[in-house]
């Protein structure tokens, strides 16, 4: 009993950590494997950056066709000024000559009437031709951003020789920026559908932290870990199934929306080829008209 006494009098009571402590540190995660989000990621990036091109391309080439039509449209309007004028100067040489023919008792004065109604009539149809001068001028300038009067220099024509339209379906097949914009989201599409179907395989990732000041932490506490983490759901009640069923659909719609467009665009242009060359055909005729005349 004696030699017990020390050891039952001895304090065994060991203390791992103080009730107040604290310290400061960091932790640094690093996905390693995603299922292939963070490559799914990366091209969706690099899609929509051409999506943005073939949008600027897109109002590029609205720009120009407007540009193009506004230009020879005050062309255009200018020559029926021209037209306009020379109507009114001959109806007023007429109306000249029906005033001195009804002086001299040749024609009744119903007669002279009717040539002041149709004076009237071209010089309304003049101040309209030039307010529509006026309106498309302004449009005009509107569209080039300027104030100073533009004069068009180049007249209207006709193209002599045109290519099959077999030519420009294959350009427009080619070069449209809708068609394009339909085709990158498409591909957008199937990146949705690689998204979705991440969700069903592991992740990986590697992890570290370390604790940079400490206050009354006991040492037996590591001051730094690494190490490396796996995360895989099983079962999350049918959510990710929903989700990669949908986006399979997306990427069916847009495939049919992209067949619609390329058709819709192809009927379009051969639409516009048969008017260019029914023009074309008119104004041959007017030609002929004219010559024979």
């Amino acid at each position: 009993q004696q030699l017990l006494t020390p050891v039952m009098g001895a304090d065994w009571f060991l203390t791992l950590q103080d009730r107040s402590l604290g310290f400061v540190g960091g932790q640094v995660t690093l996905p390693i494997y995603m299922g292939g989000k963070i490559n799914t990621a990366n091209r969706a990036a690099k899609i929509n950056e051409k999506t943005a091109v073939e949008q600027g391309n897109q109002n590029r080439n609205a720009l120009v066709s407007e540009l193009v039509e506004r230009y020879y449209g005050l062309a255009l309007a200018r020559q029926v000024v021209e037209v306009r004028q020379q109507v009114v100067d001959g109806v007023g040489q007429h109306l000249k000559d029906a005033i001195a023919l009804e002086q001299n008792g040749m024609i009744p004065h119903s007669e002279r009437l009717y040539v002041e109604f149709k004076m009237a009539e071209a010089e309304r149809e003049l101040q309209n031709a030039r307010l529509q001068v006026e309106t498309i001028a302004s449009a005009l300038n509107n569209t080039l951003g300027q104030q100073a009067e533009v004069l068009p220099v180049t007249t209207m024509f006709v193209l002599g020789n045109l290519e099959d339209v077999a030519y420009y379906k294959d350009l427009a097949a080619k070069f449209n920026p809708l068609l394009s914009q339909v085709a990158l989201k498409r591909q957008l599409a199937k990146e949705g559908v690689r998204l979705q179907r991440a969700n069903f395989l592991p992740q990986v990732a590697a992890m570290g932290g370390a604790s940079f000041y400490n206050y009354q932490v006991t040492k037996i506490m590591p001051r730094w870990a690494v190490g490396v983490g796996v995360n895989l759901k099983i079962f999350d009640g049918l959510n990710r199934e929903y989700k990669y069923s949908a986006a399979k659909q997306t990427v069916k719609q847009v495939e049919v929306l992209e067949m619609k467009a390329g058709k819709d665009i192809a009927v379009l242009i051969e639409k516009l080829y048969n008017q260019m060359n029914n023009y074309a055909n008119q104004m041959k005729s007017i030609d002929a008209s004219l010559a024979f005349a």
